[in-house]
């Protein structure tokens, strides 16, 4: 099989025991991993779900390779998160053939998974039965990771509580209010999508605090940093001395930012500055 699939043009690592497969499977992150099921009791079927389970993992096709495959041992295999099942006779053209529309599936979640992150929308698939993560853009697994918002692939009782309070607002026509953790001056919020699938649902995942919001300002509104501190103070209903004692910066330094935020935003107000910002901070993330 090595043989035949290199002469179809993949590359292809071939690892006589498992030890070794897994160590560079952990370390070049293959685009589909090809195991052999004709191992010692359960054994494939555990290391298939062990590579379900971890994020660099998770989304990679695991094609079951076996000579004679009975209806338990591919049933078993699909339980475990296979996403085929080859017996070792098959044409050489159909095991490339199945391995090229794994491998175009891989490379297309990857690719949504990447653009996701790049525009800021970190977001999770959740099963409503059990909790568990399905499918999660990398910003999301790093940041429910810093808010202790999932173990073992699973959100906690209180977040899955809240998504199951979220879907039968919706399902009433009623308003699905977002779910927030705290910790110290940041904030993880969780807000329903829509439903992908019977019981899967979309879940966007929104981080704020002083430091990441300041930066959107730097970014998106064209403003220098403390230009940009000095407006989300000012969003927070700060006074030109409260925002001074905070900055270390005089009342008049502070207005003469002020003055200059007015000008590239081309309002005139304190409050038209805060909801102009607040506004486009919304709009682009």
């Amino acid at each position: 099989m090595q043989d035949a699939l290199s002469g179809f043009g993949y590359a292809v690592f071939a690892a006589s025991e498992m030890t070794s497969a897994l160590s560079w499977i952990a370390s070049n992150a293959p685009d589909v991993i090809l195991l052999n099921a004709r191992m010692p009791g359960a054994r494939a079927c555990g290391i298939c779900r062990a590579l379900k389970s971890k994020p660099a993992t998770q989304h990679v096709p695991v094609i079951f390779v076996n000579g004679a495959a009975q209806t338990t041992h591919v049933i078993s295999a699909f339980d475990a998160g296979g996403a085929d099942y080859i017996n070792h006779g098959a044409p050489e053209g159909e095991v490339a053939a199945r391995v090229a529309a794994h491998l175009q599936r891989s490379r297309l979640v990857k690719q949504a998974s990447g653009a996701l992150d790049a525009f800021g929308r970190a977001t999770a698939s959740i099963c409503l039965n059990d909790g568990h993560i399905l499918w999660q853009t990398p910003r999301a697994r790093e940041l429910m990771e810093k808010f202790s918002a999932v173990a073992d692939d699973r959100i906690p009782a209180a977040l899955l509580n809240w998504l199951a309070r979220a879907v039968n607002a919706r399902s009433q026509g009623g308003e699905a209010l977002p779910y927030t953790l705290t910790q110290d001056t940041s904030r993880l919020t969780f807000t329903l999508l829509y439903r992908i699938e019977e019981g899967e649902w979309l879940v966007l995942l929104r981080h704020e605090s002083e430091t990441v919001l300041i930066d959107k300002f730097q970014h998106s509104l064209q403003l220098t940093p403390r230009q940009s501190e000095v407006l989300y103070w000012v969003s927070k209903g700060k006074t030109n001395r409260e925002i001074g004692d905070i900055l270390g910066a005089s009342p008049r330094t502070v207005n003469k930012h002020l003055e200059h935020v007015f000008t590239k935003l081309g309002v005139e107000t304190r409050t038209a500055a805060a909801n102009l910002a607040m506004s486009s901070i919304a709009a682009r993330y």
